[in-house]
């Protein structure tokens, strides 16, 4: 059996990493969780990925592991917010209100897909921001990198979204040279 400490908000993904690892039922794996703070992403997942080094390293040595990162080598192998890329074409009218649009969102999902997809449906879901497009045609692309993997941190996507919404508004204004 193995019993890990682990800072994550899916024990039962530590769990299951941790005994897929060491090859031995699920069920002879405890994981316990001190309390963490908010629900904002990252916790999720990437924890999973240190319990099970640590269990295969504390399962070789025959001891106690504990892994302690310096934080430039956490952030480094933990990757971050997906970045995200975005090719469109608007319609609008000589006053500005877009009528349409037409993007293709790329999500660079790193080197594994993490919560990436879920990333990606919730930039999908955002893409009008606080505006209402009469049309609309998204293409999402989750993409593959051989980056270090991203993931979800706070806001799930949204903000890729709404930052390339304000890029269609900003290209629109500039375009019919709309005053700051």
């Amino acid at each position: 059996e193995m019993e890990v400490f682990s800072s994550t908000q899916q024990a039962t993904g530590s769990q299951f990493m941790v005994a897929r690892a060491l090859g031995i039922p699920y069920n002879h794996v405890q994981c316990h969780v001190k309390r963490i703070g908010g629900g904002f992403g990252g916790k999720e997942s990437r924890a999973c990925l240190i319990a099970a080094m640590s269990a295969v390293a504390a399962h070789n040595a025959r001891k106690p592991v504990r892994p302690i990162l310096p934080r430039n080598v956490d952030m480094a192998w933990s990757g971050g917010r997906n970045p995200c890329y975005c090719k469109y074409k608007v319609g609008f009218n000589s006053s500005g209100r877009i009528t349409a649009v037409d993007a293709q969102l790329y999500l660079n999902v790193g080197c594994s897909m993490d919560l990436s997809l879920g990333v990606l449906h919730k930039a999908m879901l955002h893409i009008d921001n606080a505006y209402t497009f009469a049309n609309v045609r998204l293409v999402g692309r989750a993409c593959k990198t051989n980056r270090a993997s991203n993931t979800a941190f706070r806001g799930f996507g949204a903000p890729q979204a709404m930052m390339m919404c304000e890029d269609f508004v900003d290209d629109v204004a500039r375009f019919l040279k709309v005053p700051d």
